[in-house]
This record gives C-alpha cells, sequence and structure tokens, in this order.
C-alpha cells in the first residue's frame, strides 16, 4: 500500500505505521456503526414482535370481555324474565282470587228474593228522595234570605230623602257630642 501524504499542517502523522493506525480506526468506527445499526434493526423488529404480540394479547383479552359481557347479559335477562313470569303469577292468583269472589257475590245475589231486591231498590229511593228534598229546603231558604236583602235595601234606598245619602253616627261619637261637661 502506498502511504497517502497528508498535508503537512493536517497534523496526521506520515508514513506506514500511522496510515495503519488509521484505517484500523476507521475499520473500527464502521464496525461499530454496523454493530449499532444491527442493534437498532434489531430492537426494533425485538419491538415489532412485542407490538404483535401485546395486539394479540389485546384481542384475546378483549374476546374474553365480551363473551363475559354477553353470559352476564344472557344472565340478566334470564333473571327478568323470572321476575316477570313471578308477577305475571301473581297477577293471576289475584286475578282467580277477584273471580272467585265475583262468583260468590253473585251467588248470594241470586238468593236474595226478588221482594228483597225491591225492598232494597225503595230504600235506595227514599234516601235520595230525601236528600233531594233537603237540597230544595235549603235552595229555597237560601233564595228567601236573598230576597229579604233585596227588600231591606229598597227600603233603606226609598227610606233617604237626601239623595240617597246617609248619615252614620257611632253610639261613642254620639254620646262624645251631648256630653257636655268640661272633662
Amino acid at each position: 500500500m502506498a502511504e497517502v501524504a497528508a498535508p503537512e499542517d493536517s497534523g496526521w502523522p506520515v508514513g506506514g505505521a500511522a496510515a495503519t493506525r488509521r484505517r484500523g480506526r476507521l475499520c473500527a468506527a464502521r464496525g461499530e456503526a454496523r454493530v449499532a445499526e444491527l442493534t437498532a434493526t434489531m430492537a426494533g423488529q425485538e419491538l415489532k414482535e412485542g407490538m404483535a404480540e401485546r395486539k394479540e394479547e389485546l384481542k384475546e383479552t378483549k374476546a374474553e370481555l365480551a363473551d363475559t359481557k354477553r353470559v352476564a347479559y344472557v344472565a340478566i335477562l334470564k333473571e327478568q324474565d323470572a321476575k316477570r313470569r313471578a308477577m305475571e303469577a301473581e297477577r293471576t292468583k289475584a286475578k282467580e282470587a277477584k273471580d272467585k269472589e265475583y262468583a260468590k257475590n253473585r251467588i248470594k245475589l241470586s238468593w236474595m228474593s226478588a221482594s228483597a231486591l225491591k225492598l232494597a231498590g225503595e230504600a235506595i229511593l227514599s234516601i235520595f228522595f230525601e236528600l233531594a228534598q233537603a237540597k230544595l229546603a235549603e235552595l229555597r231558604w237560601k233564595k228567601e234570605e236573598e230576597n229579604k236583602a233585596i227588600e231591606m235595601s229598597q227600603t233603606q234606598a226609598v227610606g233617604n230623602d237626601d239623595g240617597g245619602q246617609k248619615e252614620v253616627y257611632d253610639e261613642e261619637e254620639v254620646n262624645n257630642t251631648n256630653d257636655d261637661s268640661p272633662n
């Protein structure tokens, strides 16, 4: 190999040993760069592989969560259905009890004789008649009171000769004016 002449002011050693050292350093630097590049490439690949594994784990976790949600939803639906059926059974029992009670009442009413029904109807009619008479008497009384009030207001208006104005005095005022005592 031929020695490369370096400019004198560059500070590079001149000669065979110096050039060899220089080449060695350059090769080492290139090697370190290659190692660093390989390390970065490997780290990138490992990172990609790790990300792929994380994605798979995440997919599995999501699938498990979805399964859990489905199971919970089905359980809730079953519970609601059971409650609904229980309520329907209670309503059916209550309706059957009412139907039995109505049937008993119908039987009791059928046992009543026609005369008993007639008497019950007459009693109800007499109660309504008495209530109607009481209401009528109350209305008559109110009408009489209104008529009396109208008559009194008309007689007072006719009795005033001073143009409809009437002076009203208090008892105390009248007593005070007739009192001639100095006290």
